[in-house]
């Protein structure tokens, strides 16, 4: 007896351990898919704010560039210029897009995380009262007997609607003539 109450004792440990270490998990996960995330809004907004065709940077050296266009140092730093903004326009632009990567792998690792905590979770077995097997299924036939009634006579009052729906009307008949109403498979009366 003792026995055995120390083996549940330290399964129920075991399951507390690996409870924990999930939720653990979960945790950093989650944090982890919130800074990626986070990341991937400041980078997109930062790359919406940064437009290297109308920086304000750009403009102004080009006007510089155009009161002094014998000037080498200038074209110089306005190539320089917008190099390190188009660099870093298209660096945000690509994590932005490959973000979703890791974003989706960590909510991956945050939804298992939490499936493997939640099913560590002790649970108490559900007392159930004792069950007559005879009642149990002659319930369960008396249902199948309803079931099987109610289907059958869906699919007959189905079957009648069809047949009604697809047959033509005598007023139709008479209306088009003998001919066209022998043709569609009436009598010509």
């Amino acid at each position: 007896m003792n026995e055995a109450q120390d083996k549940r004792r330290q399964a129920a440990q075991r399951l507390r351990t690996w409870r924990k270490a999930a939720i653990h998990t979960a945790v950093v996960a989650g944090a982890f898919a919130a800074v990626v995330c986070g990341k991937m809004v400041w980078a997109y907004g930062h790359m919406r704010a940064n437009d290297p065709v109308d920086n304000p940077a750009i403009l102004a050296l080009r006007e510089t560039m155009k009161q002094r266009p014998d000037d080498r140092q200038i074209v110089r730093e306005v190539r320089q210029t917008d190099l390190a903004i188009r660099t870093e326009y298209f660096r945000g632009k690509y994590f932005v897009h490959s973000g979703a990567i890791p974003l989706a792998g960590g909510l991956m690792v945050l939804l298992a995380a939490v499936k493997a905590a939640q099913s560590c979770h002790e649970k108490l077995p559900a007392l159930s009262p004792p069950v007559d097997a005879r009642k149990e299924d002659a319930h369960i036939a008396a249902v199948a007997r309803w079931t099987v009634g109610v289907l059958l006579f869906a699919l007959l009052g189905a079957a009648l609607a069809l047949v009604l729906m697809s047959a033509e009307p005598p007023a139709l008949q008479a209306q088009r003539g003998p001919a066209t109403a022998a043709a569609a498979g009436g009598k010509a009366t």
